[in-house]
């Protein structure tokens, strides 16, 4: 049980050392019992709003973390015992213009 811990102490840290464009990183929070089907709708939703976004590159990294976190989706096909919680977004690498989707 210790391991499991470390490795979730390890992965928020990971995470929070993460940063981006605040609007181009998508969280999705799915709560126990959820239909998948369900959420990939609401994503499908969403996508469709993302076209509106004035900026080409944003809407872009938008749509890209949106298809990717619908990608995930797919290999879950039924609702979560626990939930689950994905984030998804462009993050740089070492400056402007090295983004890579993670």
């Amino acid at each position: 049980m210790s391991n499991d811990k470390y490795t979730f102490k390890k992965l928020i840290k990971e995470l929070k050392s993460k940063k981006g464009k605040g609007t181009e990183l998508i969280s999705l929070y799915i709560p126990a019992g959820r239909r998948i089907s369900d959420v990939a709708q609401h994503l499908r939703e969403e996508m469709s709003q993302a076209a509106n976004i004035k900026s080409k590159s944003t809407r872009k990294n938008v749509q890209s973390a949106i298809e990717a976190i619908m990608q995930r989706l797919k290999l879950l096909k039924e609702p979560l015992e626990k939930g689950v919680v994905i984030f998804a977004g462009m993050v740089p690498r070492s400056g402007p213009g090295t983004e890579k989707m993670e």
